[in-house]
């Protein structure tokens, strides 16, 4: 009944009810910011470029960014069931926070973004070398750069020196690259 669900804790409400919410109307009152995000063809180009590779992706990326107390009174609803609730984490699905995350990333991994050695798309980092020892040099310092910032890393999506890298549409093996037969197919089908 409603009374008791009214009286169950937080934790035991979610156990009940999966709380999905849909930002599409949210969205309909926010300006889309121009961003200058990275050029997909640009990161195939780079990453390409270098024989020694390692990948990496956040772990809950969207989740790992906080909401600025000035900014919280925009961020609250009420539920359907009757509860107030206010997000303190950037939801995805909101406009610009895809181009927020990419930024965030660049600017906390600014020094090796600055000087070439770390490509960022959305939120994949690259970190490229010319030899494996310089790659983990930078690879420790992008390390250091993101635990200094909180930022946690998935191990699942973490490779070093792949054999065969998965590059946003493309297979990387070595210095050669092929398109993803995976897209090939789509590509067909569509047809």
């Amino acid at each position: 009944s409603k009374e008791k669900y009214q009286q169950l804790p937080l934790k035991d409400k979610a156990k009940v009810n999966r709380f999905v919410l849909c930002l599409n109307k949210l969205c309909n009152h926010i300006n889309k910011k121009p961003a200058a995000t990275t050029n997909i063809e640009d990161t195939i180009n780079i990453v390409s470029a270098y024989e020694f590779v390692i990948t990496a992706d956040l772990t809950d990326s969207f989740n790992q960014r906080k909401i600025k107390s000035s900014k919280l009174p925009f961020m609250g609803f009420h539920s359907p069931f009757g509860d107030n609730y206010v997000l303190l984490r950037s939801p995805q699905g909101l406009l610009n926070q895809s181009e927020e995350l990419e930024m965030l990333v660049k600017v906390v991994l600014h020094e090796g973004v600055k000087t070439g050695y770390v490509r960022v798309h959305a939120d994949n980092i690259y970190v490229l070398g010319h030899t494996q020892a310089e790659t983990v040099d930078r690879w420790e310092r992008v390390l250091a750069a993101l635990e200094h910032n909180n930022l946690k890393l998935s191990p699942k999506k973490t490779a070093c020196f792949p054999n065969k890298l998965d590059l946003l549409g493309w297979i990387k093996e070595g210095k050669f690259l092929t398109p993803d037969p995976h897209r090939q197919n789509t590509l067909l089908t569509a047809q």
